[in-house]
């Protein structure tokens, strides 16, 4: 059992004034996974437009409480909970193999069947978010 340990500073904003520093080493022993098979989204109070791979173009139409439960099962992309329309899929050969068609499914139903192009744009629109390249998707589905 790991044990772990939560100080809070009152009166400090987020960042802390850098107290949060002691963390650092704690935090190091994480290895980041940024495109896991299954993630699942509860939206906050304030409103994301991205989680994983998974984004919301339109901020408002996220509510908070809404939840989405995503998973990957081989070429299956499963959606579950409160989608909202224009959900994108930011893929990546690290999560499906594009060379191949992808089916999605939305609460039950069948949405998508086929494959999904690389693009040029999805490269550039992941990188303009997050300039982060282990995360940048190299498709775009949007359902």
């Amino acid at each position: 059992m790991t044990t772990s340990t939560c100080r809070i500073y009152p009166g400090l904003p987020h960042w802390m004034d850098r107290r949060d520093a002691e963390a650092v080493p704690w935090m190091a022993t994480f290895t980041r996974k940024p495109w896991p098979s299954r993630v699942t989204w509860v939206q906050d109070d304030v409103a994301a437009t991205r989680f994983y791979w998974l984004e919301i173009p339109d901020v408002a139409a996220a509510r908070t409480g809404d939840t989405i439960d995503a998973r990957v099962v081989g070429q299956h992309i499963v959606l579950r909970g409160k989608i909202p329309s224009g959900l994108m899929l930011r893929l990546s050969d690290a999560l499906v193999d594009l060379d191949r068609p992808i089916r999605v499914t939305m609460n039950g139903a069948e949405v998508y069947h086929c494959r999904v192009p690389r693009t040029a744009r999805a490269i550039q629109h992941s990188l303009l978010q997050r300039a982060d390249g282990t995360s940048a998707a190299t498709a775009i589905l949007t359902l």
